[in-house]
This record gives structure tokens, C-alpha cells and sequence, in this order.
């Protein structure tokens, strides 16, 4: 099954013009990184997702480790986001993926 990305849809994300919820994204995860927290020894993982011609970063929620242990989510995998958060860190947009319904895998 062909899934389409959602074009151009990063920037109305961080512009917040709509909501996950209009907007539905499909976006790609082009890669993640472990992110290791030294307040309190939490293993988090940074994603990067992108529609093809832009990327974001974005953290991924806790309760969703372990679709990367088990290598279901991995670099190419098709994500729809359900919900997000953007805010800025040190000027750069970033997305918060706190919850574990904020997004979820397409069948491909």
C-alpha cells in the first residue's frame, strides 16, 4: 500500500495555523537518537520526521520505547501524528510527542 506524505505541512505545524486534529500529517521518520536525561536516568528518544523536503525534530513519548527495542519503529517507518505540541528550544521549533496516543505507525 502507497502511503502519501502530508506536503508542506511542517511549517503550518510550527506556525500553529491548524491543528493535528484538521491536519492529520503523515510524516516519515528519517532517523531518532537516544537521549540520554541526567536528571533522572530516563531513556528518551529524539525523532527526526519529515514530509520529504523539510524535517523536524520531535521527542518521543516514554511509553513508546519500546516499538524502537523492537525495531517496529524504525528509520522509514510512516507515522500519522495525532496530536503535538510545538514550541521553541534555543530558537528552533520543536515537537513534543509526550503521550503515548499522540501519533501511531500506518500499515504499510
Amino acid at each position: 500500500m502507497e502511503v502519501k506524505l502530508t506536503e508542506s505541512v511542517i511549517t503550518k505545524m510550527c506556525e500553529n495555523s491548524s491543528s493535528a486534529e484538521d491536519l492529520k500529517p503523515i510524516l516519515q521518520v528519517m532517523d531518532f537518537k537516544l537521549v540520554q536525561s541526567q536528571q533522572n536516568n530516563t531513556e528518551r528518544f529524539r525523532l527526526v520526521l519529515s514530509y520529504g523536503s523539510h524535517y523536524q525534530k520531535s521527542m518521543l513519548a516514554m511509553q513508546k520505547n519500546d516499538l524502537i527495542h523492537s525495531d517496529k519503529l524504525q528509520r522509514g517507518s510512516i507515522i500519522v501524528l495525532n496530536q503535538y505540541t510545538c514550541s521553541l528550544v534555543q530558537g528552533r521549533s520543536k515537537w513534543d510527542l509526550w503521550k503515548e496516543d499522540d501519533w501511531e505507525l500506518c500499515d504499510s
